[in-house]
């Protein structure tokens, strides 16, 4: 009786997993429509990057490196949101990369699903990977030297976000999965208030 039970559980448990993650994640798309409604906002599905295309189906102009989606044949968005927050343009894209070719078994990649969050700010600033730790800002780029109000801004808001990216004119994070709507709100709101303090870096 208890093996077949345990073989109920072990057979039942990740289907309902399955099912929960599923909902969940049709449930944070949803809300993320409903919060683009409410708040005016462009919530769109399905643009491809394909042969001769020049970016996805959208009226933002997108800058960076890994804010910028769909740079590669056969990217496509997933879901995605543009439009102004405090007065300044984002973009929250989540988006499937292409498979890189085949696995050892000789299987194809599927690829995979990545989502960049980011926000235009009025200056340009170099290619750089923040990573925030303690009271230490540790930057990728070599010349990138923050001022020392914005190093102590950084530091004191760690447990905001403890990593961001600088790229051309934007500002953008990469979180692991979609965010809700409360999630994307916090998210503006911090890469709001660093492009506020631009030039993040000494001039």
């Amino acid at each position: 009786m208890t093996a077949w039970i345990i073989a109920i559980v072990a057979v039942a448990l990740p289907v309902l997993l399955a099912a929960w993650w599923i909902f969940a994640g049709a449930a944070k798309k949803r809300g993320l429509a409903a919060l683009a409604r409410e708040r005016g906002w462009d919530f769109f599905s399905g643009a491809q990057l394909g042969q001769g295309a020049s970016g996805g189906r959208h009226e933002q102009p997108v800058r960076g490196r890994e804010p910028a989606p769909l740079r590669r044949v056969g990217e496509s968005i997933d879901q995605a949101v543009v439009g102004t927050h405090r007065g300044k343009p984002f973009g929250v894209y989540r988006y499937h990369l292409p498979g890189a070719g085949f696995r050892p078994d000789g299987t194809r990649e599927t690829g995979s699903l990545r989502t960049v969050v980011h926000v235009e700010v009025g200056a340009a600033m170099p290619d750089c990977t923040l990573l925030i730790s303690g009271s230490e800002v540790d930057c990728s780029a070599p010349g990138f030297v923050l001022r020392s109000e914005v190093r102590d801004w950084l530091t004191a808001n760690a447990g905001r976000c403890r990593e961001f990216h600088t790229s051309g004119r934007t500002v953008a994070v990469a979180p692991k999965s979609l965010p809700s709507g409360k999630q994307l709100l916090r998210t503006l709101d911090y890469l709001a208030d660093v492009a506020d303090r631009v030039p993040l870096n000494r001039v």
